[in-house]
This record gives structure tokens, C-alpha cells and sequence, in this order.
């Protein structure tokens, strides 16, 4: 293999039990597992073992406790040629969601074989995140395959994630060409505007798109949307429910609500700004469905056991409002906090009324796929319960 100054800065020797992890499908490695000098400076590093052999190219990131990001174990040349051959198969993946979508995943990190780097496009629109110091030395190769695959009429960069300090790395978002940062997407059967530039995350939750569909499924009759954001299920919710109450404590959150019910003729939401556990304190109102999807509460180990107590907590709350036969659908996108434990605390909350599990999802893995042995990769999970 010819390597480029151009390309790969350089070569690091990996230790033994490096080596042994990568061999066992291992995609981040610490500076622990690194022999000898450890490089400074952030780009792609080939990886050797202490023979010399090549066993695979890394993205390095010198302040971060992932220092090397692996995204290839064969001896390529990671040029643009290279990388857009990657994106590209990504895509292929995920295009028969346009079918249902025009909002979707192209790039998911690691899974993807492009660690720390998302794509998501929104309609016309094309939005990406980097989160790495390492991956961020190839941010205009990518948007340069962006604009030749995808041909977007606008590309929003959404390098807003609280990982880019730690790596180093300034706060940006920004439209990095066009003008365009509102899309129009569809999902479900209805359409919903969306503000890129303006929204969360990368624009939009579009990780929860199963779990929305199985909601919409599981409800009926008078529902309260918890954490409701933009109000996407609440809308979805509307066609098939007697009433819906949507509750954010965002005003602009509210506002997108109010205006995608408005686009799709949805007369029966009522949306309140507000916070959900005041709310379910103090109402007096009775429900068939209620479902919350609360932000993050625990991305590290030491913040489980208070995050598991709120959900305990904001499940206590609910029954008060559910009524007979009534469902409670609590998610996690918390990556501390398992399936398991999400279910055990519900459970427990609601052992009184006889609840029973009838429903378990997760993240829609069409876009957002699992890593093999990555726990952290199944990071978003519902649970639906049916109580007497």
C-alpha cells in the first residue's frame, strides 16, 4: 500500500492486547493501547502491530478517551475516492425508505464505517455532524461527496454536540451552502415542517420513527404526547385518537407543534407548554395512552441510579392519570440505562394496577443500525404497559 503524506499522517504501533481487541471487532481504542510515542496531532493513522503488519486505519483524536477511532481493517487508501465510495454504500442501504420517508440517515458513525461523522437528509435538505477532532480533518471531502451525490439545495452544518469540546473542537452551526434550512418532510402519511438549521439534535428525532408508529398503533381514546417536541406523534396520534394534549416545555417546540397540526388539519391537539411531571402532579385530567419520551438523563454510568428513580418517578405520576385499561409508553434514549432496567422501574411503578409489558421497541435500525458487542450503540428504547 502507498501511503500519502496527503492522507495518512502517519504510522502508530499498537500493542498486543490492541491488536487482539481490533481483531475482536473493537472500534474505538485509548491511548493505553498505543506503543511508544503517541502523535499529537489529529488526522488518519495507520495502525501496525509490533511486526509491522498492517491491522487497520484509525481516526485519531488527541484529547479524546477514544484517541484512535477505527473505520477500516484492510489496507485502503482513504482518499475522497474512497470515502465517497463509503457514503455512497451507505445510502444504497437506506434508500427504500423513501418510500415511507424523505427524511432519513445516510451516515450513522461507526456503523457506517465513518466514526463520529452523521448525515441526515431532510427532503432537499442535507445536514451533518462531526463530533471528533480526528474525522473533523476530512469535514470538506465530505461536503464535497454531499453535494456531488445528493445534490442538496441547501447543506446545514450541525456541529453543535457538547462531544466537539471535549475534542477540541469549536460549536458550529451554520448553512454551509444554499439558503434553504426549512424542509418539508413526510412520514406516516403527513407532512411536517422543519426548521434544520433551528432544531435539535441534527433536525430531527428521526431515530424514533418506529416507535412512533407503534404509539400511534397501541393508542386510543384521550392521549397525552409528554415531551412532545415538534409535536411529529402528536400529529400522528390526532388521526387515530379521540384527543391528544401535547406537552413541551419548549415555546419553540410548541410553535413547530401548533404549525405541523395546522399542515395536516389536525383539529384535536390541544398543546401546552409546560413541564410534564408539574403537569401529571396537578392534573385531574384522565387518560387511555400516555406516552413521555424525556430528554437524556444518563450518558454515564454514575447518573443511572437517579435517572432510573425519575423514571420511576414520572411512571408513579402517570398512573395517576391513566385510566382502566389504560397503556403508559415510556422511552430512554439514555445510554446508561438497558432495556431491562427501563422495564424492572416501570414495572415496579406500576405493580398496584397489574401492569403488563406488551410492547418493547428500540431505535429504527433501517438508519440507524446496531454495532455487533456495542451496547452503547442500542442507545434508544421504549416500553409500553398496559395496567387494570
Amino acid at each position: 500500500m502507498r501511503y500519502r503524506d496527503v492522507v495518512i499522517k502517519g504510522r502508530i504501533i499498537v500493542t498486543n492486547k490492541g491488536v487482539s481487541r481490533l481483531q475482536a471487532g473493537e472500534v474505538w481504542l485509548g491511548r493505553g493501547y498505543v506503543e511508544g510515542r503517541r502523535p499529537t496531532h489529529p488526522g488518519i493513522y495507520a495502525l501496525l502491530d509490533k511486526k509491522r503488519r498492517f491491522v487497520g486505519l484509525a481516526f485519531l483524536s488527541p484529547s479524546s478517551p477514544h484517541y484512535l477511532r477505527i473505520f477500516s481493517r484492510e489496507e485502503v487508501e482513504p482518499d475522497e475516492r474512497y470515502w465517497k465510495k463509503v457514503i455512497r454504500e451507505a445510502y444504497e442501504k437506506r434508500k427504500g425508505l423513501a418510500s415511507i420517508t424523505n427524511a432519513m440517515r445516510i451516515v450513522h458513525g461507526e456503523a457506517d464505517k465513518i466514526p463520529s461523522v452523521v448525515i441526515d437528509m431532510y427532503g432537499d435538505i442535507v445536514s451533518f455532524q462531526i463530533t471528533s477532532y480526528g474525522a473533523e480533518t476530512i469535514k470538506e471531502i465530505i461536503i464535497s461527496i454531499i453535494l456531488e451525490l445528493f445534490r442538496p439545495s441547501a447543506i446545514i452544518e450541525k456541529d453543535n454536540a457538547t462531544q466537539r469540546k471535549i475534542e477540541g473542537l469549536p460549536l458550529i452551526e451554520r448553512i454551509v451552502c444554499g439558503e434553504k434550512h426549512v424542509a418539508s418532510v413526510y412520514e406516516g402519511g403527513l407532512t411536517f415542517e422543519l426548521d434544520v438549521l433551528g432544531g435539535q439534535k441534527t433536525g430531527a428525532y428521526l431515530d424514533y420513527r418506529e416507535l412512533r408508529s407503534a404509539a400511534s398503533n397501541l393508542a386510543g381514546g384521550r392521549v397525552l404526547d409528554g415531551f412532545s417536541y415538534e409535536g411529529w406523534l402528536s400529529c400522528l396520534l390526532s388521526r387515530k385518537v379521540a384527543y391528544v394534549i401535547s406537552i413541551d416545555s419548549s415555546a419553540d417546540a410548541i410553535k413547530a407543534g401548533i404549525k405541523n397540526a395546522s399542515i395536516n388539519g389536525c383539529e384535536n391537539i390541544e398543546f401546552v407548554r409546560g413541564d410534564v411531571v408539574k403537569y401529571l402532579a396537578s392534573s385531574n385530567e384522565v387518560f387511555n395512552f400516555i406516552h413521555l419520551d424525556p430528554p437524556p438523563l444518563a450518558k454515564r454510568r454514575m447518573d443511572l441510579m437517579p435517572a432510573l428513580a425519575y423514571y420511576r418517578r414520572l411512571a408513579q405520576l402517570a398512573l395517576r392519570a391513566l385510566d382502566r385499561d389504560g397503556i403508559l409508553m415510556i422511552s430512554s434514549c439514555s445510554q446508561a440505562v438497558s432495556m431491562e432496567a427501563l422495564e424492572r422501574v416501570i414495572i415496579e411503578a406500576t405493580q398496584k394496577r397489574n401492569g403488563t409489558v406488551i410492547f418493547r421497541g428500540m431505535q429504527d435500525t433501517r438508519d440507524h443500525p446496531i454495532i455487533p458487542g456495542r451496547k452503547e450503540s442500542f442507545y434508544l428504547k421504549a416500553v409500553a404497559v398496559k395496567v387494570d
